[in-house]
């Protein structure tokens, strides 16, 4: 692993290196219970599908969630790997657990789903400064030596 490439991220207070696990899995997005909002203005019509879960589904999230973090830190990636993707079914509003799915992403390299996760903790809250993280630490190993810059920026003003 390059210099460039050794980048710790942290999820359930262990530190984890980015290295290569060889597995990576793909999300089908579903939803516990939904509601749709529809707005119109005189040129467009916009419709807003907001997932609610149900108190039982945020208590089933949770549960996946902690599984992850422990799989997380006894390195069983595709455990936690499975369970992080169950919790933000769940729950996929819980910016946790899009955090952890997309610090398993960067593990296993899959770096484009990583970045996905990453933008949309970074609209739900901008001064999450771990997805910052996230993201420029895979724009580097991709090769986007100027959006890692521009990341890595942001990273230090959130200090």
């Amino acid at each position: 692993m390059s210099a460039l490439l050794k980048r710790t991220l942290i999820f359930g207070g262990t530190c984890l290196t980015l290295a290569a696990c060889g597995e990576s899995a793909k999300v089908e997005p579903t939803s516990t219970t939904s509601s749709t909002t529809t707005s119109t203005d005189a040129a467009t019509t916009t419709t807003t599908t907001a997932v609610v879960p149900t108190a039982d589904a945020k208590k089933e999230a949770a549960k996946h969630y902690q599984l992850g973090l422990h799989e997380g830190e006894l390195k069983n990636y595709g455990t936690a790997m499975k369970e992080a993707q169950e919790a933000v079914k769940l729950d996929p509003e819980n910016i946790e657990y899009l955090y952890l799915r997309a610090s398993l992403y960067a593990i296993s390299r899959n770096n484009e789903a990583a970045i996905a996760d990453a933008n949309t903790i970074i609209k739900m809250n901008p001064k999450y400064k771990r997805a910052w993280e996230v993201r420029a630490a895979c724009n580097k190993q991709m090769g986007n030596k100027k959006l890692a810059e521009t990341d890595e920026h942001m990273i230090r003003t959130l200090k």
